[in-house]
């Protein structure tokens, strides 16, 4: 017996020296970090809250929608869908079917131009940028491997044409790269999207009542002859027929209310979370809350804006992965905006190639309501540093090297209220001004840094080469 509790002894001290061990190797890590005990043990114990496959989902999910969903008749009627449409899901998940095939197929120019497509009848996406088509393979889940999507750098617009049966017993999808349109022939069997449940989806916005100020012509509509004294994109909405208003939110937006404070210690909390011990905390010039360790740097000033910076050396692979750098871009935004802005709704507005293909430059900008908000922004250091996009991240395959982010908490203020948005409302001289030709018109938000905290909608005409004009929108009368 006793022979049995001494070696019941024995086993307890080996494993609680093992364990000490372990626990001195990684206190040693933790001070090289500039970091404490706590931090290893954390890592040990605290199992990982998202496998790599379930972030790439949300990814895909949260980032990854058209800028704008059209369905058309052909007869002078498209109807713009919102997300928050009970159709634009359906409408959604199908499109990826068929953009899918198009690039797993071999492509044709097309021999129709891309101005008599968005007159016909079908179903439009515009993503607002030309989405580079590795990146594109690795939203709609393909792997950037995967396909051929010969001839194509990007894929800026779509135009579907589902089968109809009688003249054609295949799917036709029109892609947009640059200035080439592209036809493929594809066989799809999507319950999402087939052509009767598009027809279907036509009769419905045709007859509900709720549709009439989702519907428009597009401007080649408007000016089928080419009279017009100013260059243009064919597929731009416009408001021709009554009824000629629409309904826009006035908005609110602050600093988020947990950074507002600027204190230090919640900040911290905030920002870094389990590794706020590794970073030696410091005051900047105009209070600027600095957070900084020997791999990352944290700026936090006072007026929301705040910059990531990874300061250690690293080295890039022979073959950087877009869909893995965007993730890995999605990690960052996603876990600073659940503490700080969980509501703001943020899509995908650009991406660059850097330093040949060793990072990608992904930008964001903040939507409210399937409305944009554009950013006109002087920093604290003025019109030099001058921000025009919410958040600008840098990140390779294996991590964010940079971010810079103005935070504001965005939020629908009172009730709705009318204003004109009829084409003709559009002061002319602008239009014909706009250099080289108009690439877009839309109803938006314009956040400037001015003191005003509240925002009404604005006309933005924006120029081929992505200048901006701005008016503002007219509310109708008795508003």
């Amino acid at each position: 017996m006793y022979r049995i509790n001494r070696e019941k002894l024995k086993t307890y001290i080996i494993f609680i020296l093992v364990l000490t061990s372990l626990i001195q190797v990684g206190i040693l890590w933790g001070y090289q970090e500039h970091g404490l005990p706590t931090n290893f043990l954390q890592a040990i114990f605290k199992p990982s809250e998202l496998s790599q496959s379930e972030i790439d989902r949300m990814a895909r999910e949260e980032f990854f929608q058209p800028y704008r969903l059209v369905l058309s008749s052909g007869d002078l009627a498209h109807w713009i869908i919102g997300s928050g449409d009970a159709m634009y899901g359906k409408v959604w998940n199908g499109s990826k079917e068929y953009i899918k095939s198009a690039i797993l197929s071999k492509p044709q120019v097309s021999t129709e131009s891309w101005d008599e497509l968005v007159t016909r009848k079908g179903i439009f996406l515009d993503f607002k940028l030309n989405v580079d088509v590795n990146l594109m393979k690795w939203l709609l889940g393909m792997g950037s491997s995967s396909g051929s999507g010969e001839g194509l750098t990007g894929i800026h617009k779509v135009f579907i044409v589902p089968r109809d049966g009688i003249t054609s017993s295949l799917d036709t999808v029109y892609i947009l790269d640059g200035e080439t349109v592209y036809k493929y022939i594809v066989n799809v069997n999507s319950e999402d999207l087939n052509r009767e449940t598009f027809e279907r989806y036509l009769v419905e916005l045709s007859e509900d009542a709720k549709y009439d100020t989702k519907k428009y012509w597009v401007i080649k509509e408007f000016d089928p002859m080419g009279r017009l004294s100013f260059s243009y994109s064919p597929d731009i909405p416009c408001v021709v027929e009554m009824p000629l208003e629409r309904h826009y939110f006035t908005l609110s937006y602050s600093i988020p209310g947990k950074m507002e404070s600027m204190d230090e210690n919640e900040l911290a909390n905030l920002i870094l979370a389990n590794e706020q011990y590794s970073f030696d905390r410091t005051i900047g010039m105009d209070d600027t809350v600095i957070f900084k360790n020997q791999n990352s740097i944290y700026k936090v000033y006072s007026d929301g804006l705040m910059e990531y910076t990874y300061i250690s050396s690293t080295g890039h692979s022979d073959k950087e992965d877009i869909g893995k750098a965007f993730s890995n871009a999605y990690g960052f935004i996603s876990r600073l905006g659940k503490s700080l802005i969980p509501k703001n709704k943020i899509y995908l507005t650009n991406v660059n190639i850097k330093g040949g293909v060793s990072s990608f430059e992904f930008t964001f900008n903040y939507m409210v309501d399937n409305v944009p908000v554009f950013i006109e922004y002087n920093t604290l250091f003025g019109e030099k540093d001058k921000i025009n996009d919410a958040i600008v991240i840098e990140a390779d395959s294996r991590r964010v090297l940079s971010c810079r982010w103005l935070m504001r908490d965005i939020q629908k203020n009172g009730k709705k209220v009318k204003y004109n948005v009829g084409f003709n409302s559009i002061d002319k001289r602008v239009l014909d001004k706009t250099t080289p030709g108009v690439g877009d018109i839309s109803v938006a938000y314009i956040l400037t840094s001015t003191g005003e905290k509240e925002l009404d909608p604005s006309w933005v005409i924006e120029s081929t080469a992505g200048n901006r004009n701005i008016l503002p929108l007219l509310r109708t009368e008795g508003e």
